[in-house]
């Protein structure tokens, strides 16, 4: 019960925070902006849920863009000089999700708006699910009430009920699993499950996308995809060597499944430094996007493009924390 009322209370305070937003911008008009790029994760069509943004959210946001200012692909953006890049944003998603296709895609059509997506190859390659959500599911599986879960010298106590609470807690505990190596992962995912043994139960939100559906997008000139690694892992935290192949790997699948061409580079978490940056460089991508917020009038470097992560937002929340 106490989780109940705290999780509700949450929620409540969140959406109180919504409501001072619409007062804020009430009859505001909007500022311009200038080779502003977003960054999505998934879409759902039920209540949003951390990455997962709900689609009616989502299509307020693309029709509150797309009337104020000029949508442009990605590429494009990167070649503009300051004045064509005023007024004009990009959309893009990370970690290839299917709900892009079912859910996303249709309202971009419906707006005739471009956007790039940036995919982690082999769990396409593998049918596989993205570590983050066999996490999620495997601890969310879990029968018991309370658990104690150890990362290196630390024990993470936390209870399985509550999802609001229990999905902050996983963040957390996500944001430590994100600086080990893809091997260091998977074994320390198959130690909860050997532990606790869950039944794990995965959600039409954590699908990932088929290569065939990449490519009807593609075909439609909407949709342009770029590279995300191989596994979803921090480039900055594995040997130098490992990162060279989670750029060329995941490139060559680009390459060989999707066409060639030119692609861009996302760097997982956000995590880059100047030896990542320039390994992405040499393996022949095109530019990388960050997760660093701002503008891009000005790109000094096409390694590190902004972007502006976008959470669960409402139309007045969105435009009042971008600026819009």
């Amino acid at each position: 019960m106490t989780e109940i009322i705290i999780d509700k209370s949450l929620i409540f305070y969140r959406k109180l925070f919504e409501l001072i937003c619409k007062i804020r911008i009430a009859f505001k008009k909007p500022k311009p902006i200038n080779g502003k790029v977003f960054l999505y994760h998934g879409l759902t069509d039920k209540d949003d849920f951390f990455k997962h943004l709900n689609i009616d959210k989502f299509e307020r946001h693309i029709e509150f863009l797309s009337t104020h200012y000029k949508p442009v692909h990605l590429d494009d953006l990167a070649k503009m000089n300051d004045d064509e890049k005023k007024n004009t944003f990009c959309i893009t998603f990370d970690d290839g999700y299917e709900s892009i296709y079912s859910l996303a895609f249709p309202i971009l059509k419906k707006y005739n708006v471009p956007f790039t997506f940036f995919i982690i190859t082999d769990t396409i390659k593998n049918k596989e699910f993205i570590w983050n959500d066999r996490f999620d599911n495997a601890v969310k599986g879990i029968e018991k009430k309370n658990i104690s879960l150890k990362f290196k010298d630390e024990e993470i106590k936390m209870k399985t009920s509550g999802n609001y609470r229990l999905g902050l807690k996983l963040s957390i505990l996500k944001n430590k699993l994100k600086f080990l190596n893809f091997d260091e992962i998977n074994k320390y995912i198959e130690s909860i499950e050997k532990e606790y043994e869950p039944e794990v139960r995965f959600s039409d939100s954590d699908k990932v996308v088929t290569t065939d559906k990449i490519i009807e997008m593609i075909n439609s000139g909407l949709c342009k995809v770029g590279s995300h690694t191989c596994n979803h892992v921090s480039l900055t935290s594995i040997p130098i060597a490992e990162a060279e192949n989670q750029a060329s790997k995941s490139l060559e699948w680009l390459h060989d499944e999707i066409g060639p061409g030119d692609y861009f580079f996302c760097y997982p978490h956000g995590h880059f430094n100047k030896e990542v940056r320039n390994i992405v460089k040499k393996k022949g991508y095109i530019g990388a996007v960050t997760t660093i917020r701002g503008n891009n009038l000005r790109i000094d470097d096409v390694f590190s493009i902004q972007r502006n992560p976008v959470n669960m937002e409402d139309i007045s929340r969105f435009r009042i924390l971008h600026g819009l």
